[in-house]
């Protein structure tokens, strides 16, 4: 036991935490506990394709050397990371978001950035489905492909903060959600406006946003105007 005492200590130590000689080693898990894990600091790790790549992941964080440029499928990315407290990714040429947050029911925030112009998301189905603490969503970008969000922000009952600059003209429905007025405008002016000449040439993507009762009378008739001057229809 003395001989094992010995070893432990050296191993704490070596980690950089101090242990008081008078300790005994029944103290030892507390020290152990307090050991930080360095992370991996060499170069970036770029992900490739295939989805579910960091499913049941038990990072509250995402790490930061990983790289997302050459990830075109997001489908279910993250699924389930029960510790996912926060999350920032740069999406550049990504297809399919299905799932991609789903069930990350620690997840708080997350800030959402497309930094191709050119980039094709086809679906964001259930993409943060289940997340029950998600509080703030900045969303930076052009979402123009988008076409199916069904169940995009089901149990998603904390979300208060919509935040961004981005385009957006799939039909969504965010009435789960209970915003701020502050984010029930911003997601007006993201909206597409399909009254112009150009989009009168996609009538078939012309949407509807569903806000649900509780936040469509935080808006005034104004700000309603908003968006159906644009050709959107309001639920």
């Amino acid at each position: 036991l003395k001989s094992a005492k010995a070893s432990i200590k050296s191993a704490i130590i070596s980690k950089g935490v101090a242990v008081d000689n008078s300790l005994t080693i029944d103290a030892y898990a507390d020290l152990i506990s307090n050991i930080v894990v360095n992370q991996y600091t060499g170069e970036t790790i770029s992900v490739g394709d295939y989805g579910m790549k960091f499913a049941y992941s038990t990072w509250e964080s995402i790490p930061s050397f990983l790289s997302f440029s050459n990830a075109w499928d997001w489908e279910g990315m993250f699924y389930r990371c029960q510790n996912l407290k926060e999350a920032e990714v740069n999406i550049s040429r990504a297809m399919v978001c299905f799932s991609t947050f789903c069930e990350c029911s620690k997840l708080q925030k997350v800030v959402l950035n497309t930094d191709n112009s050119d980039i094709f998301i086809a679906d964001t189905i259930s993409m943060f489905n289940g997340c029950t603490s998600l509080s703030s969503l900045t969303i930076n970008g052009e979402w123009a492909s988008v076409s199916q969000t069904y169940t995009m922000f089901a149990g998603c009952n904390s979300l208060t903060d919509l935040n961004g600059s981005a385009i957006w003209y799939a039909s969504i429905d965010l009435s789960p959600c209970p915003l701020t007025e502050a984010s029930l405008v911003n997601m007006l002016n993201w909206l597409n406006d399909f009254t112009s000449p150009f989009s009168r040439e996609m009538e078939e993507y012309q949407g509807t946003l569903t806000l649900g009762s509780t936040n469509l009378a935080k808006l005034t008739e104004a700000q309603i105007a908003v968006a159906t001057s644009k050709g959107w229809t309001l639920a």
